[in-house]
């Protein structure tokens, strides 16, 4: 193997309530190493993302060739959506991007290892609301979920408190047929559930674009919370929610602002990582390929 495996505590009990080894995980990020080595057009450095290899197949039930799939696309999708992959400087977005939006992910995780992520609009003005540039950071932040993290599933938690007529009408089908192309193919997010919540009387609007874009499975998981917080208690345990949502986790705010830390530590990662993609013109033409 061409980076030694070192497990945490944290991901040696996710393993175990998995019913998995070390040597499991071993054997498939050997088999998925020997498998990119094959593949022309993915990048050499995804030999050695360890982590990243064993995380995905972890979250894709183990399934090696839906791991392969979804390997294939995390790094094609790059040339496919580049507005979300280009222009990632976390210290500049600080100022245009995170100032406004925001996307927490809670610490901790239920004993299922499901985690919550908290999204919102602190912004006052519609024109502080740029869904793509929301995107782009809430894939910033997937990553680093996707390495650091020892979830297997989530709770979206969407806050429509600031979202005006304006903002909703951003929610497109074509940018929604995009974000479901990252959440469910180039990325191993498994949405346990998503929870609207303050959801403004014109919140109809959005349901229905969104069922004419989503598929089935991902549409029946929203639910919509109009009137308070409690119903979004029966769904996800306050120990889990911060503060404004009832929880005991203390401020969003000081949170997000931990995040935003980790993001401009990372800096140059992402800035690396902007010229990390696959090479469309050397793909085998048996192999997947984006859609």
């Amino acid at each position: 193997m061409d980076t030694e495996l070192s497990l945490t505590g944290k991901e040696l009990d996710v393993l175990r309530f998995l019913g998995l080894s070390e040597d499991n995980v071993r054997e498939a990020v050997s088999y998925l190493q020997d498998w990119i080595r094959q593949q022309p057009h993915l990048p050499e450095c995804a030999v050695s993302e360890t982590k990243m290899l064993w995380r995905i197949w972890l979250i894709r039930k183990m399934s090696l060739e839906r791991t392969k799939q979804t390997v294939d696309m995390y790094y094609s999708v790059r040339n496919l959506l580049p507005e979300f992959f280009k222009n990632r400087d976390p210290v500049i977005l600080q100022e245009q991007v995170l100032k406004y939006v925001q996307m927490i992910p809670m610490p901790g995780v239920t004993d299922e290892f499901t985690q919550t992520v908290i999204s919102r609009y602190v912004g006052t003005e519609d024109q502080h609301y740029d869904l793509n540039q929301f995107i782009k950071m809430a894939v910033m932040i997937g990553e680093l979920l996707l390495i650091d993290s020892c979830s297997l599933d989530f709770h979206a938690v969407v806050d429509l408190n600031n979202y005006s007529l304006g903002v909703i009408k951003q929610f497109t089908p074509v940018i929604l047929k995009k974000i479901q192309v990252l959440i469910t193919k180039a990325y191993p997010l498994r949405l346990k559930s998503i929870q609207l919540v303050n959801a403004p009387a014109f919140v109809d609007k959005l349901v229905t674009v969104l069922k004419m874009v989503l598929n089935p499975k991902l549409f029946k998981r929203i639910i919509v919370h109009t009137s308070g917080l409690g119903s979004l208690h029966d769904h996800i345990h306050p120990k889990y929610l911060p503060l404004e949502y009832g929880g005991e986790l203390g401020p969003s705010q000081d949170i997000w602002d931990l995040w935003t830390k980790d993001l401009i530590s990372k800096r140059d990662w992402f800035l690396e990582q902007e010229n990390i993609s696959s090479d469309e013109e050397k793909r085998p033409r048996e192999t997947f390929g984006p859609e």
